[in-house]
């Protein structure tokens, strides 16, 4: 399966030594401002990012990386790892909570009042699944643009 948001690869100036250890010194808890969790092994990495404290419950990305050297430099992919069935079973709650609430009422009104807002509600559960593909997607890239910021990104 194709995944929804490819990984994201770029060069570092940097040896694969000093790209390990900027990678740990990246990991830290979220009260003293770090902006990743995680383990750094000899070439793969795996960040939890962490969330202001203001935003509890916010997406819990998880960005899973590689990096080799090659001629002085290092060469460092990034990718998520995707839990879309999480993405899915929000919007699925959302939907069926609004469809006791209002469209079981409805079928008093009639029939077709019933089916117009069965349709407006799958209209409201499609786009609350893009809203939360959305932010996921903007949430990898500030993820990402942080790490080639901090191991000064090269252009391949």
């Amino acid at each position: 399966m194709k995944p929804m948001i490819p990984p994201v690869e770029f060069v570092s100036p940097l040896s694969e030594v000093e790209v390990r250890m900027t990678l740990k010194e990246l990991c830290g808890s979220q009260w003293e401002d770090y902006p990743f969790r995680g383990e750094v092994e000899r070439n793969t990495f795996r960040f939890i990012r962490n969330n202001p404290t203001f935003s509890r419950g916010g997406f819990r990305l998880v960005l899973l990386g590689e990096y080799y050297e090659h001629n002085g430099k290092t060469k460092v992919s990034i990718s998520l790892k995707q839990r879309m069935i999480a993405s899915i079973c929000i919007s699925a709650m959302v939907f069926m909570a609004v469809l006791c609430a209002v469209v079981i009422p409805a079928f008093d009104e009639g029939l077709a009042t019933a089916i117009g807002l069965i349709v407006t509600l799958m209209g409201f559960g499609v786009g609350v699944l893009a809203l939360n593909l959305f932010l996921i997607r903007l949430s990898f890239r500030r993820s990402v643009d942080k790490i080639k910021k901090a191991l000064g990104e090269m252009s391949l």
